[in-house]
């Protein structure tokens, strides 16, 4: 269990990381090219907010990996879902992004910033977070 919260815990903060350097070089070229240094601030921002759908995909993997080992590849259908839906999400029907979490997020800068979606969707990564691991825990390993 150890080993798979250390795992956890260093592709979330891998994952965090990299939002925010992307933020940062976004926010960094906009300001610089638009003259305006308040882009920086926004970008980032932008980029921030999308860290705890990333949180949910990596907790769905977790869950998975700790309640139903055999389904694991299973997670990559998810992946792929999550991204035809940020891909192409206006020309699907709706309704079929509801299990995207990235659904739920506000997405800055073009609305404002909304904490209880950002706040409920993290907690759903956690949540999984914990799932998966209880289910490792329960599970005979030996090692």
């Amino acid at each position: 269990m150890r080993w798979l919260g250390a795992q956890v815990a260093l592709a979330g903060a891998a994952a965090a990381a990299m939002l925010v350097v992307a933020g940062l070089v976004m926010g960094a070229g906009a300001a610089t090219t638009l003259d305006d240094p308040a882009q920086l601030g926004r970008l980032v921002g932008a980029a921030v907010v999308t860290v705890p759908g990333v949180l949910v995909v990596r907790g769905v993997a977790t869950a998975v990996l700790g309640l139903a080992p055999r389904a694991a590849p299973l997670v990559w259908v998810y992946v792929a879902y999550v991204g035809t839906v940020g891909m192409f999400g206006a020309l699907l029907p709706a309704g079929t992004d509801v299990l995207s979490p990235f659904t739920h997020l506000p997405t800055l800068p073009a609305e404002p910033m909304a904490w209880p979606p950002v706040l409920a969707v993290t907690g759903v990564a956690v949540l999984l977070v914990v799932a998966g691991l209880a289910g490792v825990r329960r599970r005979d390993l030996e090692g």
